[in-house]
């Protein structure tokens, strides 16, 4: 079974715009978000999904420079840019990787494929870890009938929401965490730039921030100081 991870970036953030270029450690948001989607075992491929827009090149530019190949698509309709990357490099299954999570986790992206290959599921998420750590995979067939069939924006932007609104209608796994991984009160996404002030000053925690494990992440994210997390 062919796994494509997808990570889909784009610019125009209305809360926090231009965050995956901004800079965490010496290394924009997107190219730790790369190295980190590109030590996942189960993947085949990893694709960097963006727009069409001009606002977008320096998005492409990231994915030429780290030697990963870009598609361009639709700026809004999230699902038909995933339709466009699968024609291009078609897939069984997909793992959707965003561009604002700097410390997703390779374990994670792995353990959430291998469920949902040898359950043959539909939808498969990591469940209880950090917040911006985990990823979801989904059958590359069942996202093509949900671009084919619903006109729903919230289902076109956030690809996961069809299933969770018709989960009687597939089959949906949740992947546990391992222990010592468990802390959904943990959050290592970036929205907002008080997320990123916290992210500067957990990277400056780490060894190396683009191969720290989960729980080492876990580990530095507990030491910052309480009015920080």
């Amino acid at each position: 079974m062919r796994m494509l991870g997808i990570i889909q970036c784009r610019i125009s953030s209305t809360r926090l715009p231009g965050k995956a270029l901004m800079d965490l450690g010496g290394r924009t948001i997107l190219e730790r978000v790369v190295a980190r989607s590109l030590m996942a075992k189960e993947l085949d491929q990893v694709v960097l999904a963006t727009s069409i827009e001009p606002e977008d090149d320096g998005v492409v530019e990231v994915g030429e420079a780290m030697n990963i190949p870009v598609v361009r698509g639709e700026l809004d309709d999230v699902l038909a840019r995933y339709m466009t990357v699968l024609k291009a490099y078609p897939a069984d299954g997909v793992v959707r990787i965003t561009a604002d999570n700097p410390f997703t986790d390779p374990v994670s992206v792995d353990r959430v494929c291998r469920v949902f290959m040898d359950e043959g599921l539909d939808y498969a998420y990591a469940a209880c870890i950090p917040y911006g750590a985990g990823a979801d995979a989904f059958k590359s067939s069942m996202l093509e009938q949900v671009w084919r069939d619903s006109t729903l924006p919230r289902h076109r932007e956030h690809i996961n929401t069809w299933f969770l609104d018709n989960h009687l209608a597939c089959s949906i796994g949740s992947v546990p965490a391992h222990p010592g991984e468990s802390r959904p009160d943990v959050s290592v996404t970036l929205d907002t730039a008080e997320d990123l002030a916290r992210l500067r000053q957990l990277v400056l925690l780490l060894d190396n921030a683009d191969t720290a494990s989960l729980e080492a992440v876990i580990r530095a994210y507990d030491s910052l100081p309480a009015v920080v997390r």
